[in-house]
This record gives C-alpha cells, sequence and structure tokens, in this order.
C-alpha cells in the first residue's frame, strides 16, 4: 500500500466516523431513542454520503461535519455554566471552519447558510422561562459572535 493510498484510506475512515458518530450523538440529544439514532445515523452515514465518497470528496468534506456543528449548539444550549456554553460554541466554530475549509467557495457558502439558519432558529428560539426578546438576541448575537470568530480562524489558513 502506498503512503498516499493509506493517507486516503485515513481521511475517508475518519469522516465516515465523524458522520456516523455526529449524527447518532446528535439524534441523540434532540430525543431519539437509541435504535431510531442509529437509523439515522446509518442513512445519513451510508445513504448519498458513501455516493460523493465515489464522486467528489469536497462534497464530504462539507456534509459530515454538519450534524456535529448542530450537536454542539444543541449542546450549548443545555450546559448550565459559561465556560460550558463557550465550549460548546467553541467546537460549532471549529466546526465550522473545518467544513468551510474543506470546499472552499460553494461549499463554504452552503454550509455556512446550514449553520446559520441553524444557529438563527436554535439560538433565537430556546429559552428557559419567559421569552424576551432581548435576551434571545442577546444570545443570538454572543453565540454567532464566538462561533463566527473561531470558524473564520480556522478557514483562514486553508483560503490563504
Amino acid at each position: 500500500i502506498s503512503p498516499d493510498l493509506t493517507g486516503y484510506n485515513l481521511f475517508l475512515g475518519f469522516h465516515v466516523v465523524l458522520a456516523a458518530a455526529g449524527t447518532y450523538l446528535y439524534a441523540r440529544v434532540i430525543g431519539m431513542r437509541a435504535m431510531g439514532a442509529l437509523m439515522a445515523s446509518v442513512a445519513f452515514t451510508f445513504g448519498n454520503l458513501t455516493e460523493r465518497i465515489a464522486c467528489c470528496t469536497i462534497h464530504l468534506e462539507v456534509a459530515v461535519w454538519i450534524p456535529t456543528v448542530y450537536l454542539a449548539f444543541e449542546m450549548m444550549l443545555r450546559a448550565t455554566t459559561r465556560r460550558a456554553q463557550f465550549g460548546w460554541l467553541i467546537l460549532a466554530g471549529f466546526c465550522t471552519g473545518q467544513m468551510m475549509a474543506g470546499w472552499i467557495g460553494q461549499g463554504a457558502y452552503y454550509g455556512a447558510l446550514a449553520v446559520t439558519a441553524y444557529a438563527i432558529v436554535r439560538l433565537l428560539m430556546h429559552h428557559d422561562g419567559p421569552w424576551h426578546w432581548s435576551t434571545q438576541i442577546k444570545q443570538l448575537m454572543v453565540g454567532g459572535l464566538v462561533a463566527g470568530v473561531i470558524a473564520a480562524a480556522t478557514v483562514a489558513p486553508a483560503s490563504a
């Protein structure tokens, strides 16, 4: 086996595991039972994603990060301390940056749209107790700023 082939196999293996684990964990966090989460993971990982492996790995590099980004936002909303919230936002930003670095251009645009739409809905609509515009806007702005700065710092070396 050539070093190039070994690296490519490791690259594909990492992305397949990330897709499966991210989808399973995200499904569990949003309330699916174990079997439902497993089926979601199998459908996501071995559905259209495997076709992308044969054709266009740049599609793979964008898609596999989305469940993990969503998971990070969900965990941030469930965190009980500011430190944990920032940790989850940093993970969301890092994963978003990795997704954008995987396909500079169109893929980064589509990935950023998916993440931004999800973040707006979840960070703006999630609340404990009464819903207040100022609190929800603040949560959205802080979450978006932290994740956005980390994503930009992560993708910057790839775009240079």
